[in-house]
């Protein structure tokens, strides 16, 4: 049981991380995205 609660936090934070890289790569796709149609 002492596992889950070092594992726990260790998970929460990588999920995080995670989270974290997809929002900014949805965000930084988006504004390429929005650069290319105002250039056409």
């Amino acid at each position: 049981m002492n596992f889950m609660l070092f594992i726990g936090p260790i998970i929460g934070v990588a999920v995080a991380i995670i989270a974290a890289v997809v929002i900014i790569s949805v965000v930084a796709a988006a504004v390429a995205q929005k650069d290319i149609n105002d250039e056409d």
